[in-house]
């Protein structure tokens, strides 16, 4: 019972140098218990021969048959049992060639493909690595002053846009403002011109009177009135318009930088400015993309480049990690067979041993 826990235990480790200590151990218990009992039937049978116990001859006869029929029987467990020894040793040393073979093929693959201790290839992946990563370093650095520089012109173009509404507007109040001046200008003009018109007319007509102040043909004092209607009405309009005038000079005064703002031309200067600078700096953003595009690509380059370069060693790495997995499920099923193997041998070996027709089990 002992040495069946042993050989559990050794099952579930699934070691092939364990299992060859257990299959000595075993061989050993068996020849000790095959000894053993041995030795019980010879003393069984001084015991018996002491008390000079006569068999009949067919007795005698059956007995030896029987003992013969156990000795071929121990002898095929024998056979049996050397035949599983040299099944477990031939396992073993085949699973130790092949090891042997895939850890030397590995090593040399690894020695041509991926020489890991400190070689040129080592030394030029490396720096193929520091590159690439450098390289994504800047594309990196770069990609963020684009989006920067981009935001940047952005909110130039919508300060020009701004500007240039602010120009309309401006320009809008300018207009505004000057339109009626201009109107107020026309009209004292206009008022002034014919106010004048009216003063020389009533000029010629007391100059006319006193040339002619007997002159019974032309009634020089309605002509008079007439011409003084007028001229006062002119007056008056002159007046109007010059106080119109006057009241669009106030106004342009109290507000010469429209509310306090920039005149249109200035806010439309500022907004040409701006909308250049927005250019340029949109430029500049192009120049920096395509700068960027370039250092990725280039970074990408590398970075395929250097997964070529280990597509070998992880290939080996993968088959190195399958062979060890197939050569731990061999053993598990060498252990499991070697074990069911011996545990039958063991149980035919023992039952035969103990069966009735044994001889020393007579009484």
């Amino acid at each position: 019972m002992r040495l069946t826990r042993l050989i559990v235990i050794l099952q579930e480790e699934g070691t092939g140098a364990v299992l060859l200590v257990a299959i000595i151990a075993l061989s050993a218990h068996v020849s000790q218990d095959a000894k053993s009992l041995t030795e019980k039937g010879s003393s069984q049978a001084d015991h018996s021969s002491s008390k000079k116990v006569e068999l009949s001859d067919e007795q005698v006869e059956q007995d030896k048959r029987r003992v013969r029929q156990l000795q071929k029987e121990i002898h095929e467990e024998q056979a049996k049992a050397n035949k599983l020894d040299k099944e477990v040793t031939s396992a073993e040393s085949g699973i130790k060639v092949i090891l042997l073979f895939l850890a030397s093929s590995a090593s040399s693959c690894l020695s041509l493909h991926f020489s890991p201790p400190s070689t040129s290839d080592d030394k030029s992946a490396q720096k193929i690595l520091l590159k690439a990563k450098e390289e994504e370093k800047k594309a990196g650095k770069v990609r963020a002053e684009v989006a920067r520089e981009q935001q940047q012109a952005n909110e130039m173009r919508a300060n020009a846009a701004k500007l240039k509404k602010e120009s309309e507007e401006a320009k809008t109040k300018f207009v505004d403002t000057e339109k009626p001046m201009e109107t107020a200008t026309k009209k004292y003009a206009a008022d002034q011109r014919k106010y004048r018109q009216a003063e020389l007319k009533v000029a010629n007509l007391a100059i006319k009177i006193s040339k002619h102040p007997g002159d019974t043909k032309f009634d020089f004092l309605a002509a008079m009135r007439m011409s003084v209607m007028e001229n006062t009405q002119a007056a008056n309009e002159t007046r109007s318009s010059r106080q119109g005038l006057e009241a669009c000079k106030a106004r342009r005064a109290s507000s010469p930088k429209l509310d306090g703002k920039e005149s249109f031309s200035q806010l439309a200067g500022q907004s040409v400015k701006k909308e250049k600078q927005a250019s340029a700096l949109e430029a500049e953003v192009k120049r920096l993309t395509k700068e960027s595009k370039k250092y990725e690509e280039e970074a990408d380059k590398t970075v395929k480049r250097v997964k070529k370069l280990m597509i070998h060693p992880e290939e080996l790495h993968e088959k190195a990690e399958a062979d060890r997995k197939s050569y731990k499920e061999k053993m598990q099923e060498l252990a499991k067979s070697t074990s069911k193997k011996l545990t039958q041998g063991q149980s035919t070996f023992l039952a035969g041993l103990f069966s009735s027709n044994s001889p020393w089990d007579k009484s």
